[in-house]
């Protein structure tokens, strides 16, 4: 394994500093997240023990505030709704000519 300088980095700091149940490290991907653990652990020499709990900054800004993402179909209709309230000159087709965009 090819570990990252930061990822080892942050988990030689989590496990030097902090316990790891009260700990939530934020990342900028779930395969992160996964090597984030694997060098924790090997930190750790093979000890039993928690692993820190890591998150997406998307994942905690959910969590933080309930909000869920649109699906893109949901997104471009609303897009649509949008497009249609601002007043274009010489615009010609509707729905299907604002997917072409």
């Amino acid at each position: 394994m090819n570990p990252s300088p930061f990822l080892q980095e942050v988990a030689a700091h989590v496990l030097a500093h902090h316990h790891p149940r009260e700990v939530t490290v934020v990342l900028p991907s779930q395969r992160a997240a996964r090597k984030f653990h694997a060098i924790y652990a090997e930190l750790r020499g093979g000890d039993a023990g928690w692993l820190p709990q890591t998150d997406t900054l998307n994942g905690l800004l959910r969590k933080a505030t309930g909000l869920k993402p649109l699906s893109s179909m949901e997104a471009i209709a609303r897009l649509y709704l949008a497009h249609k309230e601002v007043p274009w000159e010489g615009e010609v087709g509707g729905f299907a000519s604002f997917l072409q965009w």
